[in-house]
């Protein structure tokens, strides 16, 4: 019996609503719905831009170098670097649903490194033919850059816990480069490298990376919601502070 891993999707048209009730047995949820803070922030909304624009070749290529596992379209629709797996009929269309060949890893060591001056620059390198996502990263600079051919840096990463809010792994590098994991960026996101808190960068215009130096490390990331909760209860407060205020102020009724 055939039991795929966690998956994610991308599925274009209005049927998606559907989804709990169809592909759900087959492991599969939404692209990037693993993320606790929502995914549909700003570096989604550019992502997914691309994806609704992109010719099915590239489309497939940034799903996967995104934790994509997942296509669910039209049975007439190609997708490339996809194998079929099933197919059903959801509101009088005929759906196929296949699976990305080859997935790539949420949490990875990234030894060849990119440099794009714009995210739309970046998002352009991530769907190319040339970006190889189980080894490459692109990150911001003031210019574009690209890697020596032969940069590519190698490190063994032992992945300890992986959950939608938090990740953590051993590595082993000989030379510097960078740990990815397929969360979208959000400042929230935090980030400690041998028990000391390091930047979170963001990777692949959408990603978080941290850099690492050679030697033995230990890499944990995690999701910080104590900003979120301070600010409901800030909130509350206000909200709580509104109704007094009225409340004193309400004339007293008149006296018989």
């Amino acid at each position: 019996m055939y039991k795929p891993r966690t998956a994610s999707i991308a599925l274009p048209g209005r049927v998606f609503r559907l989804i709990p009730d169809t592909a759900a047995p087959f492991g599969v949820r939404y692209a990037f719905d693993s993320d606790p803070d929502g995914s549909y922030g700003y570096y989604n909304r550019l992502v997914g831009e691309a994806l609704a624009s992109a010719e099915p070749a590239r489309r497939s290529r940034l799903l996967r170098a995104y934790g994509g596992r997942w296509v669910l379209g039209d049975q007439t629709e190609v997708s490339p670097l996809t194998r079929p797996v099933t197919g059903f009929e959801v509101a009088g269309r005929r759906l196929l649903l296949s699976e990305l060949a080859e997935p790539v890893a949420e949490l990875r060591w990234a030894g060849r490194e990119y440099r794009r001056a714009s995210l739309s620059g970046a998002i352009e390198l991530v769907g190319s033919g040339r970006f190889h996502p189980e080894t490459d990263v692109v990150l911001p600079g003031p210019e574009d850059r690209d890697p020596p051919p032969d940069a590519a840096a190698p490190a063994r990463l032992s992945v300890t816990s992986l959950r939608p809010d938090r990740a953590a792994a051993d590595l082993e590098v000989g030379r510097a480069g960078h740990v990815i994991f397929a969360r979208t960026y959000f400042r929230a996101w935090k980030a400690r490298l041998d028990g000391r808190a390091v930047p979170v960068l963001v990777a692949n215009a959408r990603d978080l990376a941290v850099p690492v130096t050679p030697g033995r490390h230990q890499i944990e990331f995690f999701y910080d919601r104590v900003p979120f909760h301070g600010g409901a209860l800030l909130q509350a407060a206000a909200f709580l502070m509104i109704l007094i205020a009225a409340a004193w102020r309400r004339p007293a009724p008149p006296r018989a």
